[in-house]
């Protein structure tokens, strides 16, 4: 209940299908009515939600309202689109307690907003400006509002088709007493009523949302009474504003009601939404349930040859997947239409001079494998907490996430790369995410590649007219060629590849190799790619951390930490310690993949594999080897060198890639000549049989690593997103906008 026995409320913005043609053009095209709840039903859901006094404010027609008038507690209102006689500007105004006779008088003055206002007050009836900043044509201008604080002293501050941000701004613009009087005398009007006030209505138009959004009053025993209050000002509003899903819903139920029968577990969304049982969030998720809950028509597809890989069974999951969505998309046009109705209020706050840039900058992170053990999980797991109070970033994510504080969305579907066997890659709705994203008020979309996170932040970016940023972690196309051998496969992904990046506002990429290879690989713009340098925690990965038993310290430990699969060039590596032909040389291999039970296989009992390490035992094994090996020719940077060097280990690395960017070739490390096993082994040899030359090394590599903090990565990282959005820096910001509400 809203009421209580020292307020009085109502909700002073409702429609039934009694109300007249709105001017909507898309409604006009279709033959579709402003609203089609009954008006009883309107009556029925405001006494459910605890209103004191119920009201219809119908688009310039009072038929609905006739028909309940003889209810004690209702009070006939509508709302009348007024133009201004010099400029034909259109306004809506809501008038209440009004008669029939009155209402032919209202109506006669809609082409005059200044005569409809004097007709209004000396007849003493309540009205208010509705919605006073809702701007479809984004034409409003300092003059405009200000005829509108001359003639209106109580204004629609919170309606509940608005989102939060245009009600606060509506509120910022709403003059006090000594403004409206002032704008009053200059626009040769009387001052309204005694004090400016604040509305509240719930604008409904689908009959779900009646009374959530209200005016308080003090008690009021008549509806006389309350009417007073309002024409005192003495009132405020109060409850929700817009949302996403909230406006989808209304939309929704307004076209079921003019479909006939709509499907039945619809209609009891609608009636539990009603009735308060559930709420919009709620009935979202269970229309992204129901989307891709099976169908009697999701038989396997049947392909004329072998299925060993199972892809029959993926495109069966990626279309019931695709058909979801497509289900969904009415969330998605809405989500649309707000995003442009808020940068709508933006650009309105910077015309009336009351804008300032909002601290801090908002990122939404979109990154595939964000919940597993990879190195860009790690490289974000480590950034984000180093990023300064100009720059907040929450990643979305399936799945819990370790030592990050995000977002978790529901998982769609599951999509298995045949290439990848122990990869399953979550597949969101996409109406989630956007909603999400929508939710964070962010200010642009972080994605880290082309995976199903990814390809969902580049759509969310183009629905809701964010910048992107799209940081670039992964030679996609070698390792498509690496792992399949197929030239014609590698040359896809390597175009889809280069239509994603192609499509980002800014490109990140790890290190400088990696960003003077983007313009001609992916054919990127120089002066779109940023560089935000790897670092490391030499505090986490350091000397100290060293533990050898007794029974291995004559033996010589050569550590690859590293995904288990084609890719990173493992077997090179083991070739390369079986040339040794050394006893006292033992590979140890941290890691998992695929290609585990056959690098195993390979390497004998040349090699232990741990499987993954994380926390304080990856650390330990880092400082107890004495070199580190990664034959990998696919690296962008190579996070676990710089975790070596840290730990300091001097490094072998491929002449391929950027690895060799992240050591000092010949003082923190050696370059292989070329990417045979044969020229790893020569490089092994070297710092096998040379013990002061390792420990030279090593110790030129830590220093080394020492130069590479996280902190200065995290500020790379934030300049970045700041010339995404083409905000000047966090010190010539001012206070945000949204501090207002």
């Amino acid at each position: 209940m809203r009421s209580t026995s020292a307020e009085a409320t109502a909700d002073l913005h409702c429609h039934s299908s009694a109300s007249g043609p709105n001017g909507n053009w898309w409604y006009a095209q279709f033959g579709l009515a402003d609203c089609m709840t009954p008006p009883d039903e309107v009556y029925g859901r405001a006494k459910q939600a605890g209103m004191t006094f119920v009201t219809l404010t119908d688009h310039d027609s009072i038929d609905g309202a006739l028909e309940l008038a003889q209810h004690p507690d209702f009070i006939i209102g509508e709302e009348v689109t007024v133009c201004f006689a010099d400029n034909g500007a259109r306004i809506d105004v809501v008038v209440l307690g009004l008669d029939e006779r009155q209402h032919g008088e209202i109506q006669a003055r809609r082409d005059d907003a200044f005569a409809l206002v004097r007709y209004l007050r000396t007849q003493r009836l309540v009205h208010f400006l509705a919605h006073p900043i809702y701007d479809p044509a984004n034409a409003l201008e300092p003059e405009h509002l200000a005829r509108l604080g001359a003639l209106f002293p109580l204004w629609e501050t919170r309606n509940g088709a608005r989102l939060a941000e245009a009600n606060a701004l509506a509120e910022r613009l709403h003059p006090d007493l000594e403004r409206h009087r002032f704008l009053a005398a200059e626009h040769g009007i009387e001052p309204g009523a005694p004090r400016p006030a604040r509305i509240g209505g719930s604008d409904d138009h689908g009959g779900t949302d009646v009374g959530t959004t209200y005016t308080v009053t003090p008690p009021a025993a008549s509806r006389d009474e309350f009417l007073d209050h309002l024409r005192a000002g003495r009132c405020r509003a109060a409850g929700l504003h817009a949302n996403p899903a909230r406006m989808t819903h209304m939309v929704m139920r307004l076209l079921d009601r003019h479909g006939g029968p709509a499907e039945q577990r619809r209609v009891e969304a609608w009636c539990e939404l009603g009735a308060g049982g559930v709420t919009h969030r709620e009935v979202a998720r269970l229309a992204e349930a129901f989307a891709v809950s099976a169908d009697e028509d999701d038989d396997e597809i049947r392909l004329p040859f072998a299925d060993p890989s199972g892809v029959g069974r993926q495109l069966t999951g990626v279309r019931r997947y695709l058909r979801g969505q497509a289900k969904l998309l009415p969330y998605l046009a809405v989500q649309a239409y707000l995003a442009r109705e808020r940068q709508g209020a933006r650009e309105l706050a910077r015309r009336m001079a009351v804008a300032s840039t909002r601290v801090p900058l908002r990122v939404a992170l979109l990154a595939d494998g964000l919940t597993s053990t990879n190195g860009v999980a790690e490289t974000y797991r480590e950034i984000l907490p180093q990023l300064d109070g100009s720059v907040t970033v929450t990643p979305i994510v399936c799945g819990q996430l370790d030592g990050i504080a995000g977002v978790v969305v529901a998982r769609a579907e599951t999509l298995a790369i045949p290439i990848y066997a122990d990869l399953d890659l979550p597949l969101p709705h996409l109406s989630e995410v956007a909603e999400r994203v929508f939710d964070l008020d962010a200010d642009l979309v972080h994605v880290t590649g082309p995976g199903p996170f990814g390809l969902a932040g580049l759509a969310v970016a183009k629905l809701l007219r964010l910048p992107l940023v799209a940081s670039y972690h992964t030679e996609l196309g070698d390792y498509a060629r690496l792992l399949t051998g197929d030239p014609l496969l590698a040359e896809l992904v390597h175009a889809a590849t280069a239509r994603f990046y192609g499509a980002a506002d800014v490109v990140i990429a790890p290190s400088q190799t990696v960003a003077e290879r983007l313009p001609r690989l992916l054919g990127i713009d120089p002066g779109r790619v940023v560089v935000a340098p790897q670092a490391v925690d030499c505090d986490r990965f350091s000397p100290a951390h060293r533990e050898r038993p007794p029974s291995t310290r004559d033996e010589v430990i050569v550590l690859c930490v590293a995904r288990l699969s084609r890719e990173k060039s493992i077997d090179c590596l083991i070739e390369a310690i079986r040339r040794l032909a050394r006893p006292d040389v033992r590979l140890v291999m941290v890691g998992d993949g695929p290609a585990r039970g056959e690098l195993e296989r390979l390497a004998g009992r040349q090699a232990t594999f741990t499987g993954w390490l994380r926390g304080g035992a990856l650390a330990r094994a880092f400082a107890s080897a004495d070199v580190f090996g990664l034959p990998s020719a696919t690296e962008t940077c190579g996070q676990v060198l710089l975790e070596a060097q840290a730990s300091g280990l001097p490094c072998v690395v491929s002449p391929t890639g950027a690895a060799r960017e992240v050591i000092m070739p010949g003082q923190s490390g050696l370059v292989a000549a070329n990417d045979s096993a044969a020229a790893i082994a020569d490089c092994l040899r070297t710092l096998v049989g040379d013990p002061e030359q390792r420990a030279a090394m090593g110790r030129a590599a830590r220093a080394n690593a020492q130069t590479r903090s996280w902190r200065a990565s995290a500020q790379a990282l934030a300049d970045a997103y700041r010339l995404a959005a083409d905000r000047p820096p966090a010190a010539q910001q001012r206070e945000p906008l949204a501090a207002l509400a």
